[in-house]
């Protein structure tokens, strides 16, 4: 069961692509309890490795010989309404290049570890999948559309998401249809129009929401 875990943590493959925004469902270092004597790695700043929950878990749970999952609510987490959505952050660009360190120091541990070929298979899909959020919420932002343009052009032609794309394309089909429509953008790097439809299908879903 931990390794099932492990493997989640570091990135969906196959059927549980079906479901890519669950891809941080497991993230959290909030819906876990360690043992004490367990915790070798402190928590990394967010410069180092973003989020860093999931690399303080993956770090940590590597030495974890037995796990046991729990239905069971033990915490109760309060947020207002004004802050009940991921889209109320602000846009940062840094904080994309910070996620570019985790993705790196992940790759630094597959292959430290010889964890194999389905452990960087899953780390290309959380390479993948990481793109909506950040595009997303960089479409619904306050900043000029011209800077949306901008910081989704460096996002797109990334050479970390040409190369993981081109090793993403056989699993792209497993996505739901709406996902393989934005990645299918992402990879002919049409910025303009993924601004333009996400920022339009934030609208929506938001009119539709009340």
């Amino acid at each position: 069961f931990k390794n099932l875990i492990y493997k989640k943590l570091i990135g969906p493959r196959g059927n549980e692509l079906k479901t890519p925004e669950k891809l941080d469902i497991l993230s959290t270092v909030w819906g876990k309890l360690y043992s004490r004597d367990l915790i070798k790695n402190k928590f990394s700043p967010f410069n180092v490795a973003y989020p860093e929950d999931l690399f303080f878990n993956i770090q940590n749970l590597a030495d974890v010989k037995n796990a046991v999952y729990t239905e069971v609510t033990a915490l109760h987490y309060n947020r207002s309404a004004a802050n009940s959505s991921e889209l109320t952050k602000k846009f940062s660009f840094d904080n994309y290049l910070f996620s570019n360190k985790l993705i790196n120091s992940i790759s630094s541990i597959i292959a430290n570890q010889n964890l194999g070929c389905e452990y960087e298979e899953r780390l290309v899909s959380r390479t993948i999948l990481r793109l909506f959020s950040f595009m997303l919420i960089l479409s619904v932002s306050s900043l000029s559309f011209s800077q949306k343009i901008r910081y989704g052009n460096s996002i797109v032609k990334d050479p970390i998401n040409k190369e993981s794309f081109k090793k993403f394309k056989s699993s792209r089909k497993s996505l739901p249809k709406s996902w393989q429509c934005f990645y299918f953008l992402m990879e002919k790097e049409n910025t303009f129009l993924i601004v333009v439809t996400l920022f339009f299908f934030e609208k929506i879903r938001r009119f539709i929401n009340g």
